[in-house]
Order: structure tokens, then sequence, then C-alpha cells
């Protein structure tokens, strides 16, 4: 496989060297993963835990809905030196909450080179107790690369690497009267990777007499795969499979698991300590285990100081009443979930370049992520709305991601809008979705967290060193995205996919209902929409930092101007293409067909083509052998609904939705522009619900119909947040600023309309299931899709604070 040359890179301003940020929570998509933030040499840990109330399969370690748990996430995390986290084991009946923090130094500093856990085991019910047998297990893992077991820097890397484990044995430091104590240290060697020499402390403090420690190093176990080998250990040991670590390491074992297995009938009030240092670490090898149980407290109390200074919750109020304590607590862990999100990745991305499919370069990405369960890797376009909350609390780690981000582009200026890299963040995804497109673009919401940042100072040199990458982005849109028009553009990516109606994944909104039929002479209003933000964001920050603006204060009149001509249709903004606005949508029976030599695709067919004898003309000329009808798993036959169009022409394409009014989401109507009120009133009557802004108004002949079996409506009707955000930033803009006195206080009243419902559906959901959602319900309010997503809904902090 070719491997796709990319330009050398080198991080701008300290980011690669920001020691402060050496070690996180890093890795995203585990319950509690720790990780440096080094390559390709690093450093991983993390926690697993099961327990005799369900089958050893089920241990617990890579977030995911499958184990139902009543809620986990973030409730505090500064992204630097502290995170607590709660999660609710309903089936384990177990409560576990876990910390993370770097020891404290002199003068208000914190250590770089060590961190600590904490990991507290307690009865999710205390009346019911735990089960019997509970585990939890901890592990370190000395990792190379992307974490392919069969990376060449893994052998040389063994090649060097020693271990010892100290045996478990009772702590020698006094623990408070009635507490018992286990402790192991866990050391490593290497002999030429400073990184690889550490050692791992770990102590168990309980009340009782029955726990144990135990340990385990296997040379096919790494960080990707430690959950299946401790599952076939088990399995391969015992007949009825209890996980039980047998005391050794092997030679070539690049982790090192230590198990703590309590009893809970005798064993009580369990908490895993863990201190892990680097040889040249501050943190002195006397110093007690148990004694940072006392900065938890003062830690907590500096972020809810830091989180108070900037978002300023205390003064905040929604519809005249200041914010219930409720609120607050769920803004916190809102944006404690996105910060505490944060990960660092590193390796390859599979790139297809014409028609052909190659690994680009690897490099590393330092991102938060969308969701922890479902999406743990970066987003290009969620990453922007991301780093709108994040630049208000910490603007040095905005702008490191957004380094990292930049990083990754190529001297094209293209960027992969979806980054799957190294082994942790593939095996989460099917593999039909892993293969980038150099063709494709996303939306550039990078350009909306440039644009805070340009109003700090404390930015200024950094806008300076990313200008040159902000400008080829913005030309690569120019050159790769345009449209068949002058100054238009359109969505690259638009086939003929077998569904209702084509994908546009490129602009994010998925099913989002377009023109009928793909095509060159498409035009896209919010692609469009974007360019023209694009062109105002650059004038400003060629302003802040000293450029010449004149360029892309050109451009952006002549966007305007193009929305104008090229979109604006009977009072509304709209797409163009070839369409049929008068079509039907009928049920097909999903049908088998084949070439002569067996390879088959899906097709349709109507029941009276089926009840025919001949079945010529049944299948498509590639595919011409008709083999036979698919079962629908429940004794029918598999149904799809297709359209069928009647005229098909060139035309404005009427689907009243988000893309209607784009242009007024981004700011980009002049506060004088006539159309701000009719447009306020056409967005109030088809898309204002009682819980937030809906996507697709309820006339649309697509709103809420799925695109395919099994494939539910996604932008059709449901409530995204983020769109929601660039609503309210739009609506406050002109409240403020329209020119008309009526004007005014119609978009200040639907501004304060509108924020009340979506904090309230938000909050309530957040109250009633303990997860925020990818998307709500514009019927009933509730989340739906996956959880926690604690991306751009936790936006809902800006919108608490009005800080947009």
């Amino acid at each position: 496989m070719r491997v796709v040359s990319l330009t050398a890179v080198v991080l701008l301003g300290s980011a690669a060297a920001d020691e402060g940020l050496r070690w996180g929570t890093y890795h995203s998509g585990l319950y509690f993963g720790v990780r440096s933030r080094t390559t390709p040499a690093h450093v991983s840990a993390g926690l697993l835990w099961t327990s005799a109330n369900e089958d050893v399969s089920q241990l617990h370690h890579e977030c995911t809905e499958r184990d139902r748990f009543e809620s986990y996430g973030w409730t505090k995390h500064d992204g630097r030196r502290f995170g607590q986290q709660t999660i609710r084991d309903r089936i384990n009946r177990l409560a576990l909450e876990t910390t993370f923090l770097k020891p404290p130094e002199p003068h208000g500093a914190v250590a770089t080179k060590s961190w600590a856990a904490r990991i507290a085991a307690t009865p999710l019910y205390p009346e019911k107790g735990l089960p019997e047998a509970t585990s939890l297990f901890f592990y370190v893992d000395a990792g190379c690369g992307d974490d392919d077991l069969g990376a060449d820097c893994r052998a040389d890397m063994l090649r060097h690497l020693r271990w010892s484990v100290d045996d478990p044995d009772t702590c020698m430091e006094p623990t408070a009267p009635g507490v018992a104590c286990l402790e192991t240290t866990i050391r490593a060697e290497h002999a030429t990777e400073p990184l690889y020499n550490f050692q791992t402390r770990l102590q168990a403090h309980f009340k009782g007499d029955t726990a144990e420690m135990l340990y385990w190093g296997d040379a096919g176990t790494n960080v990707v795969n430690v959950k299946d080998r401790l599952v076939q250990l088990a399995q391969r040991v015992r007949a009825d499979p209890e996980i039980l670590l047998p005391n050794d390491v092997d030679d070539d074992s690049s982790v090192v698991v230590v198990q703590m297995r309590f009893d809970p009938r005798r064993v009580s009030d369990v908490v895993l300590h863990v201190v892990h240092q680097e040889d040249d670490a501050e943190v002195q090898d006397v110093t007690p285990v148990v004694v940072y149980d006392e900065v938890i407290a003062d830690y907590a109390r500096a972020f809810d100081a830091r989180f108070e200074a900037a978002f300023a919750l205390s003064q905040a109020t929604l519809q005249g009443n200041p914010l219930t304590a409720d609120a607050q607590r769920v803004a916190q862990a809102a944006f404690s979930s996105l910060i505490g999100g944060i990960g660092y990745f590193y390796g390859s991305i599979f790139l297809e370049t014409e028609g052909s499919v190659g690994r680009t370069a690897p490099t590393a990405l330092y991102s938060a992520v969308p969701s922890r369960s479902f999406f743990p890797r970066g987003f290009l376009w969620d990453e922007g709305f991301h780093q709108l909350g994040i630049a208000a609390f910490d603007p040095t780690i905005s702008m490191q991601v957004l380094d990292h981000w930049l990083q990754t582009m190529d001297a094209d200026g293209y960027m992969a809008r979806e980054q799957i890299r190294g082994q942790l963040a593939q095996k989460r995804v099917p593999a039909e979705f892993v293969v980038q497109h150099a063709s494709h673009a996303n939306p550039p919401t990078l350009l909306l967290a440039v644009e805070k940042l340009a109003r700090l100072e404390v930015a200024a040199p950094w806008l300076r060193e990313a200008w040159p990458k902000l400008v080829r982005w913005f030309e690569w849109f120019q050159k790769t995205q345009s449209g068949s028009k002058p100054h238009s553009f359109r969505w690259r990516g638009r086939h003929d996919d077998g569904r209702l109606m084509p994908n546009t994944l490129a602009s994010g909104l998925d099913d989002y209902p377009r023109a009928s039929v793909p095509g060159d002479d498409e035009r896209h209003v919010d692609l469009l929409s974007w360019m023209a933000k694009a062109s105002n964001v650059l004038a400003k920050v060629a302003t802040a930092i000293g450029q010449d603006a004149t360029k892309y204060t050109a451009l952006y009149t002549t966007y305007l101007a193009a929305l104008e001509t090229y979109h604006w249709h009977d009072g509304l903004y709209l797409d163009y293409g070839t369409h049929s606005a008068d079509g039907l949508f009928v049920d097909r029976i999903v049908i088998r067909c084949a070439t002569q030599d067996g390879a088959g695709i899906d097709a349709t067919a109507s029941q009276a083509q089926l009840q025919r004898r001949d079945s010529t003309g049944l299948c498509p000329p590639s595919h011409p052998r008709y083999l036979y009808p698919l079962g629908d798993g429940a004794g029918g036959l598999l149904k799809k609904q297709v359209f069928e169009p009647k005229t098909v022409r060139r035309q404005f394409v009427r689907h009243i939705g988000y893309v209607t009014f784009f242009p007024l989401f981004l700011k980009l109507l002049p506060v004088d522009s006539e159309k701000l009120l009719p447009l306020l009133t056409q967005m109030e009557t088809h898309l204002l619900s009682p819980f937030g802004l809906r996507s697709l108004a309820p006339s649309d002949e697509y709103y809420d119909r799925p695109n395919a079996p099994g494939d539910a409506p996604y932008w059709r009707g449901a409530i995204w947040i983020n769109l929601n955000y660039l609503a309210l930033e739009s609506l406050q803009h002109y409240a403020a600023q329209a020119a008309d006195a009526d004007v005014r206080a119609a978009f200040a009243a639907t501004y304060a309309r509108l924020r009340e419902v979506v904090v309230g559906t938000i909050v309530n959901e957040y109250k009633v299931t303990g997860y925020f959602h990818e998307q709500y319900n514009d019927k009933t309010g509730k989340g739906q899709r996956c959880h926690p997503f604690t991306g751009w809904t936790a936006l809902v902090v800006n919108i608490l604070a009005e800080a947009y």
C-alpha cells in the first residue's frame, strides 16, 4: 500500500513542548484512561472492573452504551491538573468515583512528570450492597507508534524493556484506624527511552480482612486488547471463569496489570490509590500515596472558582431569575465532560486521492471528541464548536488543539473531516467508514474558534503563526468546492447511494434533503454561507495581526451578493439543482441481484414486478441476474421506500430547515436588512418547537422520514444544539444591533424564548437520564441517538452564560 506524502509540519508556538499537558486523561474512549502526550513513545494507564454479577466477558474498559450504566461522565475537570468522575454501574450495583490529579508543588505549581489517581468503589444501592467477588484492575502499558502489536517500534522497545513488580504486601505507612492497606510498586527500566523509566505505586485501602492484590504481564497484550486478553486468561484456566491473575510477568510484555479482588460481604470502603512518576519526576519515593486525598478538595474549589471566573453563572439569569443550582451543576458537568474528553491520538489515516487509497504519514492529534462512547476521535466540524466553550476557560488549550488540527493539513490545504488515528480509534469504526476522501470538505467551524481567539490579546502571536495555514485552508475550499457559477459552491461526495435521498456527509448535515438528483449543477446555500463567514473571519484576523484585510473584505461582499443572486427565492434562501418537487414516495421490495460471476448488490422491485414470471428488467444492467427477495427477519419481505420523480428540472429546492436560515444563523445579513423580520417569522413558524429549533419543518415531505431501512432520520426534524447555539448568537446580535427598534424587539423576544426552552430541554433530560445527548426530539424533548454526547451539546454552558 502506498504512503501518501504529507508536508512535514512543526507545531505552532509551544504546543509540542507544553510540559503542563504532558499527562492527562487522554484516552477519551476509556472510562478512565491516562496517557502521556508524547509520540511515538508513550505510556498508557487505565482501569477495568467486573464482579460475580455478570459474565467475565462483560469486563468494563471502553466506554460503550451496551454497558447500560445509569450515568457516567466528568463532573469537574480543568483539562490540566484535575478531574473527577462518577460512574454508576447498575448491573454490578457499583458506584465508582475516579479522580485524576497532578501532585502539587511549591508556589502553586504542579508536577509535570508525575500524576496520581484515586478510585473509590462503593455500593450504588447501599441497601443491596455489592455482588460477591468484585475486582478492580489497573494497568500500565509502555506503548509506541499507533499501538499496533506488530509495529517495528514495538519489537525494538521490548528488546530494552525490563519490569519488576514488588510482591503485594501490607503497607509500610500508617493508615487511619480500622483501615487495612495492601500495596505494590511496578518499576520499568529501559536502556534508551527515558519515558519508559518509571515507577507506578498502587495502594488499596479498605475496611475488612479478605482482600487480595494480584498482578500479571502478557507478551501479546497492550492498551488496545487488554480486556480481551484478560477474558481469555480467565476462560483458559477455569471452567467457571473468574479472572485471577497469576502473579507473573512475561519477559516480552509491554504491560503490567494489577488486580484488587475483594468480597464485599467482608470488605467495604475500598479505595485504590495510584501514583505514577517518571524517574526524574519531582515527587519523592517517600511521599505517601494517600497524601493526595488532602488536595482533592482544594483542587475542586479551585476548579469551581476558575469556572465561575470564565462563565459567571452566579450572575446569569434565565427569564429574569437567577440560575438554579441544578442548572449550574449541569453546566459544570457539561463543560467538564467536554474538556475532560480531550484525547491524544497518534497514527495514520486511510485517504482516497483520485481513486487510489493509501495511508498518510503518522502524526499526532490533540482534540476533544463528540462522544466518548460512540465517537471517541476527532471530527473537524465538531471541533470548532467544542473550542467555543474551551477557549473561554483556557485559551491556551484551544490554541494547542487548533495547532494540532492545522498540523494534519496537507500541502494543498486539505484536512480530513474524521481523524481515525491509532489502533484504539480504528477498532471502533466500521471498515466502510475508515477511508477519508481528499476531495470532501467539512464546514470550516475551526474559524468560529479562531474568531473568538482573535478578540484576545494573548492569542495574537499564535494567530500570526497560524495565518498562512488558515489562508491555505480557505483557498483549498475556493479551489475544490466551487460550483458551476462564479462564486457559487457545492459540497462534494453526493452520489446515488441507494438511499431515499443521497446523503451530503461533507456538509455535516448528512441526510438533510437537497436536490433529488445529485450533480455538478448543485448550489448549496450553507456552503456559500460558510465561505462568506470564513472570509469575514479572515478579514478580522488580518486586521488583528497587521495583515492586509482588503482581499477578504472584498470577498465577503462578493459572497453576500452571490447569496442573493443564487439562493434568494420566494422569501427564503434555498439550494439549487436538478430536482423533482412533485414525485411520490412508494414502497418497494428489496431484491438481490448479481453479475454473471456472482458479485451481488441490493436493488428494489414492486410487488407486481415480482409476480411476473419473467424477471427480465428487474435488476440494473450492471448486475442483471435476479436472485431472490430479501427477508425482514420477521417472516416477511424487506421493504424500502423509494422516491419516484415526476417533473425533473433545474430549480430552487424548497426544503425549509436549518439550511434555509444559514445566512441568518451566521449573522451575514446587514443590520438594516428588510429580510430580517420576514426570516425571523418563517423560522418561528416552521422550526420553533417547545424544546428548541427543529432541523426540518414538519410540513416537509422528508420530515422524520427514514432514508433507508434501519437508517433512522438524522437531520430531519430533531433538535441539534450546535445550530441552536448559532441561532441564539444571531438572535442576540440582531436584538442588539438591528437598525429598526421593532426588529430589535422581535429578535429579543425570540431569543429569550428559545434560550429558555433549549436550556430547559438539556437540563431536564440530564436530570432524568444522567446524560447529555446527541440530539433531542422536537415533539417530546427527550434525548436521543448516542449518549453521553458532550461535544457541542456542552454549548449549553455558553448559552447559560450568554457567552457567544
